[in-house]
């Protein structure tokens, strides 16, 4: 019964709304998408970093915006975004947007860009990044192409960067996507299939060679690294400019982490656990023991997160 106060209370502090609010904003960034892609999504990968950031289309912005089923991702570029029918649990997208290549055939891709910390949720993960492609496809309907002529769908990538990976798994990228099977004839006729791609990058510790976009992530996301770690790493080793954003370059967008996440909920906890100690649903041992503290201990640092 306590732990289901403690959690209530600790919902009502928003912690981790606004944890997943900031991580967005990191990751939307234009300088941190554009490395993204390029690793990550194919079309890209021979692009420079600044010729994938003119690609990238809008304003990558974090905001609240449903999209209905039959209504482009297209028109909803870089942000938080839903579908949702009568009948049917809510999706949310982390980070939704499209880029068009740069060369002559000028081919418009829509990807969607998911963070996850919890990499065992219940069920597979990829085949969760599948229904969020098709859901992308499908919603493109009388946007993108007409039921008369389903060569004009655009290809969609979802993009998943999980965190608290097991050691096995870890530090591993890995593409799932639709390939043909001859099953019987030699067939070479040019068909398009090639429409969704799940792309699965694992983060996590290892001592294996490092991959440029595996780093780059784990070092922005890093509960370890200090802001001028940060800043040196980005800067020295990605070419990424100390104030690339305009509210306060890297201070800002690298400034979210899981450790200042759990931080936060650790003082989250502790503002709970005192009030209820000081309106005397607690006791002084209770609230102390759920702390994992002694009386002293847990009164010390809470007269700290409290004054």
């Amino acid at each position: 019964m306590n732990q289901n106060v403690i959690f209530q209370l600790l919902q009502e502090t928003d912690i981790y709304a606004r944890y997943d609010t900031e991580a967005k904003k990191l990751l939307s960034n234009k300088e941190i998408l554009a490395r993204i892609i390029k690793y990550s999504v194919a079309e890209f990968q021979n692009y420079s970093i600044p010729e994938i950031i003119d690609s990238i289309e809008g304003d990558p912005v974090i905001s609240k915006i449903k999209v209905r089923p039959g209504h482009s991702p297209g028109n909803i570029v870089g942000r938080s975004n839903s579908d949702k029918e009568i009948d049917e649990g809510e999706i949310t997208y982390d980070i939704l947007f499209h880029v068009i290549t740069p060369d002559k055939q000028r081919t418009k891709i829509i990807i969607n860009v998911e963070a996850q910390n919890n990499y065992y949720p219940g069920y597979d993960l990829v085949t969760r990044g599948i229904f969020y492609c098709a859901r992308m496809l499908s919603s493109q309907l009388d946007t993108e192409f007409s039921g008369e002529n389903y060569d004009d769908i655009k290809k969609v990538y979802s993009i998943w960067i999980c965190k608290n990976v097991p050691a096995y798994a870890s530090r591993t990228i890995t593409e799932y996507k639709i390939t043909p099977n001859r099953l019987w004839g030699d067939f070479k006729e040019n068909v398009r299939y090639d429409l969704l791609s799940v792309i699965m990058i694992r983060l996590g510790k290892s001592d294996k060679e490092e991959n440029p976009l595996i780093r780059l992530l784990d070092t922005i996301l890093s509960g370890k690294l200090t802001i001028t770690e940060k800043e040196d790493i980005l800067e020295n080793e990605f070419k990424i400019q100390r104030y690339f954003d305009k509210e306060g370059g890297l201070n800002t967008v690298c400034n979210l982490s899981i450790g200042i996440l759990e931080e936060g909920l650790e003082r989250g906890k502790i503002i709970t656990l005192y009030k209820l100690y000081k309106n005397q649903k607690l006791s002084l041992e209770e609230v102390a023991e759920e702390a994992s503290m002694t009386t002293e201990e847990f009164l010390t640092v809470a007269g700290e997160y409290t004054n």
